[in-house]
């Protein structure tokens, strides 16, 4: 996350990142997430894309794979984040960062089974640290990728906010969309 700063406020220059991702290097990405999460008092927002989906809904414009948790995909998805974050961490001191929210978005992160969700939190705080009690820890949610015990897992990992894509209760658009519940399934 790139910012720039003024005396009076703090205020997000788009695009965050500005590299071309097929090609950037760690040495060109550096200095920008060192800017940031090096300023003990600066409050910063964290995203972390999960580009899973059970499938492809026709509006959606994100990036995202079809997959299921039990593909190997996932794992190595978490893998790939895993090594990523130890690759900018034994440069970057992420534990200074007053770390204000975060953010799981996709996708559909709660595609992933309890497991894969733990370990997915478990990377995340192995490297940041935040208390879930003080700030806002949000999942996007498809209503057929969340159970009663998938939500009490969500909770008991942080999870205080869950963004569920309804996109609408008319079964018409729904289909038309491509998306795999129907109104009933969410009243």
């Amino acid at each position: 996350i790139c910012v720039k700063r003024s005396a009076e406020i703090n205020f997000f220059e788009y695009p965050f990142f500005n590299f071309d991702v097929k090609t950037a290097t760690v040495a060109e990405v550096l200095p920008c997430l060192a800017k940031n999460f090096q300023t003990p008092h600066f409050s910063i927002g964290l995203y972390i894309h999960v580009p899973f989906c059970q499938s492809r809904c026709l509006f959606c414009r994100y990036y995202s794979e079809e997959a299921s948790p039990e593909d190997n995909i996932i794992n190595e998805y978490l893998d790939a984040l895993e090594k990523q974050l130890e690759i900018y961490a034994s440069k970057i001191d992420f534990s200074k960062a007053n770390l204000r929210n975060l953010y799981l978005g996709g996708g559909t992160p709660t595609l992933l089974s309890e497991e894969q969700l733990s370990r997915l939190f478990g990377i995340i705080r192995r490297h940041f640290i935040f208390d879930s009690k003080k700030i806002q820890v949000s999942i996007e949610a498809t209503p057929q990728s969340v159970t009663e015990s998938k939500i009490r897992h969500l909770r008991s990992l942080g999870v205080n906010r869950v963004s569920l894509g309804i996109q609408s209760f008319n079964d018409r658009i729904l289909e038309s969309v491509e998306r795999r519940h129907s109104a009933k399934d969410i009243r």
